[in-house]
């Protein structure tokens, strides 16, 4: 046994963590800030007697709270199945999206109900595990489709455990949260992508949904500018560069990376005719779609409604947008400003398969010839239409009509005598 006597209690005293010191001009008092209300301390500080009494109203503290948690345990709450409606009448709940608590519902309830009486507070990441890969597993079958879901209900399961362990008193102190050790599952690498569109299917949606309609506006739009389904519901006047028509400039939601994007004077008139809210696409109140999800799900209804395949995607759209400005020879860093990429990596995908198709820069050619001969009949016009003026109102007008009489007429223009 160590002597009580070498014990430096000024240092002892020094170290006790919940202590609270009040310094008047003729006395320093300390109170145990721990009780409610503080408790004052009478030993000297720095003296056996001072620590001791600290750690006797600290052993009391603490008996009366295990007595306190004893009569107050709501031992339903342990469970799977109490934890959940728990959650449920929550705050952090309330504040959620209804469209997330509806998702939450379904994916919650079918294995809520097969394990409410479980002890959450006993499952380990092997048991959670085994019970997602069930998931995955399930009517899914292993594709892509049940993946995604299993991944999904491990995110919903993690923020469940991490409420309890923040907001249940009667989660216990060295309870871990069990999802914290498990990973996503890593999809398959042979999984293929969303399709692209084809021109055939964009023309027969288009057919289908008559311009003046907000379906033909919704392929217009995304086919053209190739923005995702998280940005697409979002575009709205706001994003128009200085009040112009055709000039947009967003970030996008996901990489955050400004997108420039310049829309053709058809796209400008069908949002004219069409758009009357606040956004550019828009629910028939006029009010926003209330998040991507909504409005994957009704563009998915209006793709069926008009006897395509359901294959047909938001971001195959997008694709086809990527490819076609691939094609027209837009370089890797061109593509990243106007779809938001922040690496090269997706963008040179777009370039090879242009080149794999032969089309790389062809469009874009073609374009550049067609551009070239119209600027130069205009100018030609015009040139030819000024020497006219300038001819009729010189009275002699030998040098000039020699002039206007060697100038080839553009075909199209006719001139009054």
């Amino acid at each position: 046994m160590s002597n009580s006597n070498n014990i430096n209690w000024f240092e002892m005293c020094e170290s006790l963590a919940f202590l609270k010191r009040q310094v008047t001009p003729k006395k320093t008092y300390y109170y145990f800030r721990l009780a409610k209300p503080q408790i004052k301390m009478h030993a000297p500080y720095g003296t056996q007697a001072f620590y001791e009494e600290y750690q006797s109203l600290l052993n009391n503290l603490q008996k009366q709270q295990v007595q306190e948690t004893v009569k107050k345990v709501d031992y339903t709450i342990l469970t799977l199945g109490g934890l959940w409606e728990a959650f449920k009448k929550s705050e952090y709940w309330s504040n959620l999206a209804t469209s997330t608590q509806q998702a939450k519902i379904r994916r919650f309830e079918p294995i809520i109900k097969d394990n409410a009486d479980v002890a959450w507070v006993r499952l380990t990441h092997h048991e959670i595990g085994e019970k997602l890969q069930d998931v995955a597993k399930g009517s899914a079958g292993g594709s892509a489709k049940g993946l995604n879901q299993r991944d999904q209900i491990y995110k919903d399961f993690s923020g469940l455990f991490r409420w309890a362990i923040e907001n249940v008193k009667e989660c216990p102190d060295d309870f871990a949260n069990p999802c914290s050790r498990l990973s996503k599952i890593q999809k398959k690498k042979n999984q293929k992508p969303q399709r692209v569109w084809k021109k055939a299917e964009i023309q027969a949606f288009l057919d289908f949904h008559k311009s003046g309609t907000m379906a033909h506006l919704a392929v217009l739009l995304i086919s053209e500018v190739g923005t995702a389904a998280c940005d697409s519901y979002l575009l709205g006047h706001n994003h128009l560069v200085d009040d112009s028509k055709d000039k947009l400039r967003f970030h996008r939601q996901k990489t955050k990376v400004m997108c420039n994007q310049r829309m053709s004077s058809k796209l400008v008139q069908e949002i004219q005719k069409t758009s009357s809210g606040k956004t550019f696409i828009h629910q028939k109140n006029g009010n926003k779609f209330a998040s991507s999800k909504s409005f994957s799900n009704i563009f998915k209804a209006w793709v069926l409604k008009a006897g395509l395949a359901d294959d047909l995607t938001i971001h195959g759209l997008r694709r086809y947008a990527a490819v076609t400005a691939a094609k027209a020879g837009a370089t890797e860093y061109e593509l990243m400003q106007m779809f938001g990429w922040s690496t090269t990596t997706e963008p040179l995908k777009y370039i090879e398969e242009a080149k794999s198709l032969g089309f790389l820069g062809s469009d874009k050619i073609l374009q550049l010839k067609q551009q070239k001969e119209d600027d130069f009949q205009e100018n030609n016009r015009l040139e030819y239409k000024e020497i006219r003026k300038l001819s009729t109102k010189n009275k002699s007008g030998s040098n000039i009509k020699h002039l206007s009489g060697s100038l080839a007429r553009p075909a199209g223009l006719t001139l009054k005598k």
